[in-house]
C-alpha cells in the first residue's frame, strides 16, 4: 500500500514529523509503566493524548500506513483507559511492538523526504515503507492481545456496574484528554495561521497587485489558504464543543473554507487576480489576524467577521457569472506545478530540530557574557605576574592559557549569538502592505525595492527597531514620494521608487531608507524652526546644513502642511531617533531637494555584549561604546577657543564643539599644563564633538550592568562595567551628552 502526500501539505507534513518525533520520545518508558499502574488515569490519558496526536496528523496528510497502525494503539488505550480490558505482560509486548513500528514509520519518512526517494505525480509524491508488509502480524498481535484480555475481564466483572462507571469515566477523561491535547496544539495552530497569513500579506498579495496572471503565485496563496484551513481542522477536531474558542473557530473554519473555494475557482477557470480580489484578500486577512490575535488573547469577539463571509460569497458568485475563460485545464495547471517542482523536490529541506524557550538562550548568554569578563582578567594577572613579582615563566603561562580560554569564550559567544540571530525579512516582509496602503489612501503610484532581507541581526533588536522602520517607511511614502502630477512636471516618472537595504559593515548592520522624492529643504526646517521657536534667528545662521536637516528630530516638529491618518502630527521622528539610541543605534539623514531622501540607521549586531574604549579623566576610568566613536585625535591647546563659555577646536577645516569629560562629570577641573590633549571625537550621525581626557587606555569587550536606584538617574551614564583586575567603570551615553552639551 502505497501512502500519498500532497506537495502543497509539504510544510505541514514537516511540521508533524517534528511533532511525532517529541510524542515518541519517551513513549516506550511510559508504555512499560503502565504494565505496573494501569489505575493510573494521568498516565493513561498521556500515552493516548500522544498517540492521538500522531493518528490526527498522519490521517491529515494521507499517510495510512501510520494512521492504520497508530489507530490501533488507540484503540487497545482506550479499552484500557475504558476498563475493557485488563493490563497483562503479552498486551504490553504488543503495544510495545506497534510503538517500535510507528517509530520506523516516522525514522523512513523523514529519511525518504530528505534523501529524495519517493515518486512524484499530478501535484503529489508517494512514498512506499519497507515495514508496511509485516504490519499485518503486528496489527494482529495487538487485536489477539486485547481479546485475550477482553474475556477475562467480561468474566470477573458485573456488566451493570462497569457500565455505569464507565460512563462516568469516559465523560471525565474525554474532558481532560481534549482540555491538554487542545492546550498542546493552540500554539502551534497560532504559529502555523501567523506564518502563513504574514506569508500572504506581505508577500504573496504584493505580487498579484503587480501581476494578476501569475499562475505560479496564485497557486500559492491557495497552498497557504489550504494549509490554514488543514490547521484549524485540526485545532477544531481537539476543542470540546462547551470551549470559548469553539463557535468563533468554527466560523474562522467557514470563512477560510469559503475562501479557499475562491482561490480554487479562480485557479481552475485561470481567472486573472484581479485589484478588487487582490483587496478582498487582504480583507480576510485582517480578519484572519485579528481573530488569531482573539485566541492568543482569549477574547472573542461576534461581530469580529465583519461581514468577510458575504463579501467572499459575493465575489464568488461574481466569478461563477463570468464567462468561461478557462486558460487550461485543471489536470494540465497539476501537471505544470509537479513540473516546476521537479528541480525543488524536498531532499535536503527536511531537517531535524528543537524547539527552545527564548528565555534559556538568553540565561545562557548571560553566562557567556559573564565568562567574557573573566577572561579579562587572565591578561592582568599575567601583567602583574611579570611587572610586580618578577615571574615572567608564569606570566607566560598565564597568557596561554588566557589566550586558550579567550579562543573558546569567542567561539561559544558566536555560537549563541548565531543562534539568537534573525533574518530582517521578518521586518521587512510587513512593508509592502504599508507602502501599498498608503500609495492607495494618497492616489500616489510607488515601486518599493527590498535588498539585502538575508541580513542577520539579533532578535531581540529586530523587535526594538521594528516601529521605527516602520514610521520611517510611512514618511518616506507619504510625505516624501510626489503625487504623479508633481513628478511628471519635475520631470521624473510618476512612479516613485522607495528602496529598503540592509547590509553588515564591520560588526554593525546598516539599514537604509531611500526614495527619490521632493528630499528636504535646509531653508525651508530653519524657518519652520525659527516660527515654531525651537532656534533663534542668530542660532539658525550658526548651523551648517546637516545640522539644519537633523531639526526634524526635534521633539514636536513637523512640516507637513496637512493631518493625514497616516502622518503629518508632529510626533514621531524624536521617538524614532531615541527608540534607535536605546538600543546602542544611530541614525543619520542625507538629502538633496528634489532628488530624494536617504535615511541611514546603524545598529549593533547585538545588545548582549559591546566593545568600549577606556579611558581616564581626573584619575576615574570611564568606557566610550564603539559604535559612538568617529574616531581618537590629538589636538593642540592653541587650537581649542573659547566663546560665550563654549569651547570651539578645528577638525580638518571643520569647527567642532569640544569639553573636558572631569568638567562635564564635575570631578575636577581641566589642565591647563598640557600642550597636546586626547581627544576622544564622539558623534550621532549629525554633529560630532570632541570630548577631552587625560589618557586614552585600551580597547576591550564589556558587558552592561544597569545601575540600581539614584544612580540609574545619572545624566550621562548607560551603566557599570567590571575590568579584568575587578575595577568598577562606569559606561559613557554619548547621546545624553551631545545633549548635554547643545543645552
Amino acid at each position: 500500500m502505497c501512502s500519498r502526500i500532497y506537495i502543497e501539505d509539504m510544510d505541514v507534513v514537516k511540521m508533524f514529523i517534528d511533532e511525532w518525533m517529541e510524542c515518541l520520545e519517551g513513549l516506550e518508558k511510559e508504555i512499560l509503566k503502565l504494565e505496573v499502574h494501569s489505575e493510573d488515569a494521568e498516565l493513561l490519558n498521556n500515552i493516548f493524548r500522544r498517540v492521538h496526536s500522531i493518528k490526527g496528523g498522519s490521517s491529515f496528510v494521507g499517510l495510512s500506513s501510520i494512521t492504520r497502525l497508530s489507530h490501533e494503539v488507540e484503540f487497545t488505550l482506550d479499552a484500557i483507559r475504558k476498563r475493557k480490558v485488563k493490563v497483562n505482560a503479552e498486551l504490553i509486548d504488543s503495544l510495545l511492538l506497534s510503538v517500535d513500528f510507528l517509530n520506523g514509520y516516522i525514522v523512513q519518512l523523514f529519511n525518504k523526504l530528505k534523501e529524495g526517494n519517493f515518486t512524484e505525480e499530478n501535484g503529489a509524491i508517494y512514498l512506499d515503507f519497507d515495514s508496511e508488509q509485516n504490519e499485518e502480524p503486528v496489527l494482529d498481535s495487538l487485536k489477539q492481545a486485547r481479546e485475550k484480555c477482553e474475556e477475562k475481564e467480561v468474566e470477573d466483572s458485573n456488566p451493570g456496574e462497569a457500565s455505569q462507571e464507565e460512563i462516568e469515566l469516559d465523560v471525565l477523561q474525554t474532558e481532560e484528554f481534549r482540555r491538554g491535547l487542545a492546550e498542546g496544539m493552540k500554539e502551534q495552530f497560532l504559529l502555523e495561521c501567523t506564518e502563513h497569513i504574514e506569508q500572504i500579506e506581505n508577500h504573496l498579495l504584493i505580487e498579484l497587485d503587480r501581476n494578476g496572471d501569475d499562475r505560479e503565485v496564485i497557486n500559492e496563496v491557495f497552498r497557504a489558504v489550504h494549509s490554514i484551513k488543514g490547521g484549524t481542522g485540526i485545532y477544531l477536531a481537539a476543542l470540546s464543543p462547551q470551549s470559548p474558542a469553539y463557535s468563533g473557530l468554527k466560523k474562522f473554519s467557514e470563512i477560510v473554507h469559503t475562501f479557499e473555494s475562491l482561490l480554487a475557482l479562480i485557479r481552475d477557470r485561470g481567472c486573472k487576480f484581479e485589484k478588487s480580489l487582490v483587496d478582498l484578500s487582504y480583507t480576510v486577512m485582517d480578519y484572519s489576524r485579528l481573530f488569531i490575535n482573539s485566541v492568543s488573547s482569549e477574547e472573542f469577539n461576534e461581530s469580529l467577521d465583519s461581514g468577510v463571509l458575504d463579501k467572499i460569497t459575493e465575489h464568488m458568485a461574481l466569478v461563477q457569472s463570468l464567462p468561461g475563460n478557462v486558460v487550461q485545464k485543471p489536470e494540465e495547471a497539476v501537471k505544470q506545478e509537479a513540473g516546476r517542482k521537479d528541480e525543488a523536490k524536498p531532499k535536503s529541506s527536511v531537517t531535524q530540530s528543537i524547539r527552545v524557550n527564548q528565555e534559556k538562550i538568553d540565561k545562557m548568554m548571560n553566562m557567556i557574557s559573564e565568562l567574557l569578563i573573566a577572561k579579562n582578567s587572565f591578561m592582568h594577572i599575567s601583567t602583574k605576574l611579570n611587572v610586580e613579582y618578577d615571574l615572567p615563566e608564569i606570566s607566560k603561562e598565564v597568557k596561554r592559557v588566557g589566550d586558550y580560554v579567550n579562543r573558546i569564550s569567542d567561539e561559544l559567544q558566536n555560537a549563541i549569538m548565531s543562534i539568537r540571530m534573525v533574518e530582517i525579512k521578518t521586518i521587512f516582509q510587513k512593508m509592502p502592505r504599508i507602502v501599498r496602503d498608503i500609495a492607495q489612501s494618497t492616489r500616489k503610484k510607488i515601486d518599493l525595492v527590498m535588498e539585502g532581507e538575508s541580513t542577520e541581526i539579533d532578535k531581540t533588536i529586530v523587535e526594538q527597531v521594528s516601529d521605527p522602520l516602520v514610521h520611517l517607511v510611512r514618511n518616506a511614502a507619504d510625505h516624501g514620494i510626489e503625487s504623479p502630477e508633481e513628478r511628471l512636471a519635475k520631470g521624473k516618472p510618476e512612479t516613485g521608487r522607495l528602496v529598503l537595504r540592509a547590509y553588515n559593515k564591520n560588526k554593525y548592520v546598516y539599514i537604509e531608507i531611500e526614495d527619490d522624492g521632493k528630499g528636504i529643504d535646509p531653508e525651508k526646517i530653519k524657518r519652520k524652526a525659527i516660527e515654531k521657536g525651537f532656534i533663534s534667528s542668530a542660532e539658525a545662521e550658526r548651523l551648517n546644513r546637516n545640522q539644519l536637516i537633523n531639526l526634524i528630530f526635534l521633539p514636536g516638529f513637523s512640516t507637513a502642511k496637512q493631518i493625514t491618518e497616516v502622518s503629518g502630527r508632529g510626533v514621531g521622528m524624536d521617538i524614532v531617533k531615541s527608540n534607535i539610541a536605546k538600543i546602542g543605534g544611530n541614525i543619520a539623514v542625507e538629502s538633496e531637494v528634489d532628488k530624494g531622501t536617504k535615511m541611514v540607521i546603524q545598529l549593533p549586531l547585538t545588545l548582549a555584549v559591546s566593545r568600549g574604549l577606556i579611558v581616564e579623566a581626573s584619575g576615574d576610568s570611564y568606557i566610550f561604546p564603539l559604535e559612538y566613536i568617529s574616531e581618537t585625535v590629538k589636538i593642540q591647546k592653541s587650537h581649542i577657543h573659547e566663546f560665550n563659555g563654549k569651547y570651539f577646536t578645528y577638525l580638518r577645516g571643520d569647527v567642532i564643539g569640544a569639553e573636558w569629560l572631569c568638567r562635564i562629570f564635575l570631578t575636577g577641573e581641566r589642565d591647563d599644563a598640557k600642550e597636546e590633549l586626547n581627544a576622544v571625537i564622539i558623534t550621532s550621525g549629525a554633529e560630532k564633538y570632541a570630548i577631552i581626557v587625560d589618557k586614552l587606555k585600551s580597547e576591550q569587550e564589556f558587558v552592561v550592568k544597569t545601575l540600581e536606584g539614584q544612580l540609574a538617574s545619572i545624566p550621562g551614564i548607560s551603566g557599570s562595567t567590571l575590568l579584568g583586575n575587578g575595577k568598577v567603570v562606569l559606561i559613557v551615553n554619548p547621546i545624553d551628552i551631545l545633549q548635554f552639551l547643545r543645552n
